[in-house]
């Protein structure tokens, strides 16, 4: 009985028998795929995904062939080596806001929480600082825009936290202040 090959995952087209996958070429895709547009956020998930593909039912699909294991293996590290390395920034932009916040220099705070917004980010700290802080500013087209992008990008279990910006009836509350004060003015 002839022994049954099973097809490895190409990432990325990547022909995985016949070349390494390394961090490298999964950074050149990420990259390739921010300057068109993709967010950041978006592009770890791929990754994260990819990993996890690579990485279930590795011994069932090929059984004791260790070269393979290690193949796979070694794929799956560059695309979390990778996503790690994307990831981070994400990460520091908050923790850099929140200290530029507590030393007062709101302006840089807000344009680094703006760049998690704009990356897409699924957690919910730059969304509710930006509410704040446009808020307090009196900036409430701002803050209803900030409320609308955290109710299109946040997941749905990050929304059930009882945030104000994904609260409706604040959402409400901020239309009636920006309609007051462009009446004030």
């Amino acid at each position: 009985m002839a022994k049954r090959r099973h097809q490895l995952p190409k990432p990325f087209g990547i022909d995985l028998t016949k070349q390494r996958l390394t961090r490298s070429d999964v950074m050149s895709w990420a990259e390739d795929q921010m300057e068109r547009g993709v967010p950041r956020q978006h592009v770890c998930e791929v990754l994260v995904g990819m990993g996890r593909r690579l990485k279930s039912d590795n011994e069932i699909k090929f059984g004791n062939d260790i070269k393979i294991y290690r193949v796979l293996a070694s794929a799956a590290k560059a695309l979390s080596d990778a996503e790690r390395k994307l990831f981070t920034p994400l990460v520091d932009r908050n923790t850099d806001a929140i200290k530029m916040e507590k030393r007062g220099r709101i302006d840089e705070a807000i344009v680094l929480y703006e760049m998690n917004v704009q990356d897409k980010v699924r957690a919910l700290i730059p969304y509710e600082r930006l509410r704040v802080l446009y808020t307090r500013r009196g900036d409430y087209e701002n803050a209803i825009r900030i409320c609308q992008e955290a109710m299109r990008n946040l997941p749905d279990r990050v929304k059930r936290k009882r945030s104000r910006c994904c609260d409706p009836e604040h959402i409400r509350k901020l239309m009636l202040a920006k309609r007051k004060a462009e009446k004030e003015q």
